[in-house]
């Protein structure tokens, strides 16, 4: 592996973005690092790439076949290729999210090797010539674990898979007040035993009969708002929670920076931003306060 550092202005990039964008096309990408330094009219990206670093082969017919695009639709089986498809859409996703080319967070190959080995651990993607401990950290955990949500079959999926849980949990243990959408589950009780009961033993059947775990589950008063969805929800009223709060919060300041260094039009942040605006008002969440603070710090016609 290589090392190749960049220094990209904030303001009149075009040529230095040009040349970042003309190295990542013609190399293997491991990791970038970007760091912003703040001096006013002369801020500027420190950009560290991570690639690589082959030896020119002396065969031109190598050189042919290493410069030719693969046709994974032809390599891999029909199942496959559907899979790959959908990690590339998430690829597409995260990279906009992050604005960084697609090929900074996986490379097609990759993506492939992961469909083709059935990748479904952090271990997994460590055998993946590549990919480092730091993408494995922060893109490990939504990659290969767990029930596959968010392609157009996972709802089928969930419904079906986890439709045995609902089952037990109405049928055996006879709860009256219990409610599923896709992994998010909440059910009430009058009191807090019945509930750390049933919480144990619906915990120890998913584990045995479905091979699942849960994550990290609370048992809290209805008056203190119930965890659901992404929202707090009130006996009065629906907010977002803590997590969807600094998500949405994060998720505009990377628009703003992107369009900053032009990557997004002020239409392209607009209609971004109206995008994220209808999901923070969904189902009557009550968030213009919230709104309000983050997108004041919004200035995209700053000097």
């Amino acid at each position: 592996m290589a090392l190749r550092f960049f220094v990209v202005p904030v303001y009149d990039s075009s040529e230095f973005e040009q040349e970042l964008n003309r190295f990542l096309a013609g190399h293997k990408i491991v990791s970038v690092q970007r760091h912003l330094i703040d001096q006013g009219a002369n801020s500027f990206w420190a950009i560290c790439v991570d690639y690589l670093s082959h030896l020119p082969s002396t065969s031109p017919a190598a050189s042919h076949l290493s410069r030719s695009r693969v046709d994974y639709k032809a390599i891999l089986t029909p199942e496959e290729f559907t899979a790959y498809t959908q990690l590339r859409e998430l690829r597409k996703e995260l990279a906009q999210l992050e604005a960084v080319p697609v090929y900074a967070l996986f490379t097609n190959e990759q993506l492939a090797m992961m469909v083709q080995r059935r990748c479904r651990s952090k271990n997994d993607l460590s055998q993946i010539e590549g990919i480092g401990e730091g993408k494995i950290d922060k893109y490990g955990n939504g990659c290969c674990v767990g029930l596959p949500i968010g392609s157009l079959t996972s709802q089928h999926f969930a419904n079906f898979y986890l439709g045995w849980l609902d089952r037990f949990v109405k049928e055996t243990l006879r709860v009256r007040r219990y409610v599923r959408y896709m992994d998010d589950m909440v059910l009430w009780h009058a009191s807090r035993e019945p509930l750390v009961e049933i919480h144990a033993r619906w915990k120890e059947y998913a584990a045995r009969h479905l091979a699942l775990d849960f994550k990290p589950s609370e048992v809290l008063p209805t008056g203190s708002g119930v965890l659901f969805l992404g929202c707090r929800i009130f006996p009065t009223h629906v907010e977002l929670n803590s997590r969807s709060k600094r998500r949405w919060r994060n998720r505009i300041r990377v628009l703003q920076r992107a369009e900053r260094l032009g990557l997004l039009s002020e239409l392209e942040l607009q209609q971004r931003l109206t995008s994220l605006t209808a999901f923070a008002q969904a189902a009557g969440v009550k968030s213009w306060r919230f709104r309000n603070s983050v997108l004041q710090t919004l200035a995209v016609n700053d000097p």
